[in-house]
């Protein structure tokens, strides 16, 4: 044991251990009213990891390749680490308020969110086919249980249990089919490759031969991480999912899921297959383009907030693909790709956070019953504009930032992306602006009793974030603090 890489992976196996220990806890804590003894332990817990996903306990190299080249530890992989870390503790922090109004099982619930936590950053270590394919999963099984939470609900609400079933049950349908098309086309680059590793994958489009059943099992492979980033068309689980979980869950599923699918999807196609980038980049730009639009137009006739928001991730996950098709020798694209996500990161989460605090004031979910909660609480209001804003991409928000640097990365050789994302921006406009105009303009609703919330208001605090010193270094020219 004294080769294993202890100090390599020392973020992976604090958050195991957290997990562990987390379910010990719920087995030694008996009495139910203690139980949410368990989201401060996950919270404290999740803070603790944010000192090794720093980088500070890895080794001196630049990068190593654990377990044979199964994992990789870089300087990339940190940036998803502390993204994924702080996701966590985000998540966990808004959890506190929505839990007060149901009736689960917490210890299960943080256990679970903790390892999903786990399984993003260990899809974003992938450099194996093998071991995409058990980080997939690995996040995939978590959030299966998680969307289906609401079947604890301890009040009359047989509409919500109904939604939070059928969310689960479709998630699991698309996710199972998703995930058999993805292992099908893993075993046709193994056939061809002779091995999982994504170097010899590579290897294998130095030879013109093949090229249709090459270019078969890439477009196969894609549905598996398509269907993580809710790209169209694998994006109809999304609205439904996102409306049916609890509402921490769908901030998760939002941020976790995409970031780490980006980051198998950066290590695939830019890293191993930069060389033929004119073979795949047409096909992805042929479903980011349609992922932009789809997103959109569809979150343009959504009354639900959380199915707008839905709809709105599948738009982004349009976006950040640009990044991926406009990456260049300066790796200018993943870059922006990078900003991009660390942007988005607190956008959503902010928003997802007022709907927690909306929703457990009122109970509803409706975008029309937000009517007049600027004059009722216009600090609430005040940061749901600006995070609206900064979705949309006005400036100086962090999502202008992020745009302006997918846009940057796109100009002037893939100009019509660029103008997809412009255009796309102002039809996003009419259904973000449409809840500041709800909020500001129309007459409050009568009967909503706003309660006191102590934790989402922490994670409404709106601050404009840049990509911090440890993302910089693997990726040249990194927008560093």
């Amino acid at each position: 044991m004294s080769g294993f890489p202890w100090a390599d992976l020392a973020t992976e196996i604090a958050l195991c251990g957290l997990g562990l220990v987390l379910l010990l806890l719920d087995v030694v804590i008996v009495r139910a009213d203690r139980k949410h003894w368990l989201g401060y332990a996950a919270l404290a817990g999740l803070v603790l990891c944010i000192v090794p996903a720093t980088g500070v306990c890895a080794s001196a190299h630049g990068h190593t390749d654990v377990f044979g080249g199964v994992y990789r530890t870089d300087e990339f992989l940190t940036f998803f680490r502390l993204l994924a870390v702080v996701l966590g503790i985000l998540v966990v922090f808004t959890s506190f308020d929505y839990l007060q109004h149901i009736r689960l099982d917490r210890g299960v619930y943080f256990v679970l969110l903790v390892f999903g936590i786990l399984a993003v950053v260990l899809l974003a270590g992938a450099n194996d086919l093998v071991m995409i394919y058990l980080a997939v999963e690995f996040l995939s099984l978590t959030s299966y249980v998680l969307v289906a939470f609401l079947l604890g609900r301890d009040k009359t609400a047989e509409d919500e249990i109904k939604r939070s079933n059928e969310a689960s049950l479709k998630y699991l349908i698309f996710g199972a089919v998703a995930s058999a098309v993805m292992v099908y086309g893993f075993s046709l680059l193994y056939g061809l490759a002779g091995s999982t590793s994504l170097y010899a994958v590579a290897g294998i489009f130095h030879d013109p031969t093949n090229g249709p059943l090459k270019l078969l099992a890439v477009s196969m492979a894609l549905v598996g991480l398509g269907f993580k980033v809710a790209a169209v068309p694998f994006h109809q689980w999304a609205p439904d999912v996102y409306e049916g979980a609890p509402t921490p869950v769908a901030m998760f599923l939002a941020v976790g899921s995409k970031s780490g699918a980006f980051a198998v999807i950066v290590r695939f196609f830019v890293v191993g297959l930069a060389p033929y980038h004119g073979q795949w980049a047409p096909l992805l730009a042929a479903v980011a383009v349609a992922t932009m639009f789809v997103g959109n137009l569809l979150a343009i006739l959504q009354g639900n907030v959380k199915r707008m928001l839905g709809y709105s991730s599948v738009a982004h996950a349009g976006y950040i693909l640009v990044g991926v098709i406009a990456n260049r020798a300066d790796n200018q694209g993943v870059q922006a790709l990078m900003i991009y996500l660390l942007g988005y990161l607190f956008m959503t989460v902010g928003a997802f956070a007022v709907v927690v605090w909306y929703q457990r004031s009122s109970g509803s979910e409706r975008i029309d019953d937000y009517a007049g909660l600027a004059d009722r609480a216009p600090l609430v209001a005040g940061a749901m504009l600006i995070f609206m804003l900064s979705l949309t991409g006005i400036p100086p928000t962090v999502g202008f930032i992020g745009k302006l640097f997918l846009l940057r990365a796109a100009l002037p050789e893939l100009w019509w992306l660029g103008l997809a994302i412009v255009i796309n921006s102002v039809i996003s406009a009419f259904y973000y602006m449409n809840v500041v105009r709800v909020m500001y303009y129309l007459p409050p609703k009568e009967g909503v009793t706003l309660r006191p919330a102590v934790c989402t208001p922490v994670v409404m605090i709106p601050r404009m974030r840049r990509a911090p010193a440890s993302a910089c270094g693997q990726i040249p020219g990194t927008y560093c603090t």
